[in-house]
C-alpha cells in the first residue's frame, strides 16, 4: 500500500472514529465498507457536525487531492454542490452553505468518495464523475451537466 493510499485510509478511519464517538446511546462499531456512509449517526450537535465537515471531508480534500489542478477545483465544486444542495447560479453564487449540511448530505457525499476509493483511489477523474453522478441522482445537478460546468 503506497503512502497516498495509507493517508486516505487514515482519513476515512478518522471519519469513522468521529462517527463512533458521536453516536448517541448506541455503541455499534462502524465498518469501513462500500456502505460506510449509511452508518453515520443522526447528528444534531453543531460541534459534531463541525468535526465531520472539517476533520472529515475538508481534511480529505486538503490532504489527498492534487494541489493546483483543475480536477481539484471540479471536485471541490461538486462536493460543495452536493453538501449544500445548490449549484452556483450564472453570477457564481451558490445560495447554500456546505458547512451546514445535514447528515444525509454527508452520507451522499461519502457514498461517492467510498465508491471511488474502493474502485480506483488514484483516479481523480473517477471521483469527479462519481460526485457528478451522485448530484444528478439526487436531482441537484441537471442531467445535461458535465464536468466542464464545474470548472467555473
Amino acid at each position: 500500500m503506497d503512502s497516498a493510499q495509507k493517508k486516505l485510509e487514515a482519513i476515512l478511519s478518522d471519519i469513522e472514529r468521529i462517527a463512533i464517538e458521536n453516536e448517541s446511546s448506541e455503541n455499534v462499531g462502524i465498518e469501513l465498507a462500500s456502505d460506510f456512509s449509511a452508518s453515520l449517526p443522526d447528528i444534531h450537535d453543531q460541534q459534531q457536525m463541525y468535526e465531520l465537515f472539517y476533520k472529515g471531508i475538508q481534511r480529505f480534500l486538503a490532504e489527498y487531492l492534487p494541489k493546483g489542478e483543475d480536477i481539484t477545483k471540479v471536485i471541490r465544486n461538486l462536493n460543495a454542490t452536493i453538501l449544500s444542495g445548490h449549484m452556483k447560479n450564472e453570477r457564481g453564487v451558490r445560495g447554500g452553505d456546505s458547512r451546514q449540511a445535514s447528515v444525509e448530505d454527508y452520507k451522499n457525499a461519502m457514498d461517492a468518495y467510498v465508491r471511488w476509493h474502493s474502485s480506483s483511489p488514484t483516479n481523480y477523474l473517477g471521483l469527479a464523475n462519481n460526485l457528478l453522478e451522485k448530484g444528478k441522482e439526487l436531482g441537484i445537478i441537471p442531467q445535461e451537466s458535465d464536468l466542464s460546468d464545474f470548472l467555473k
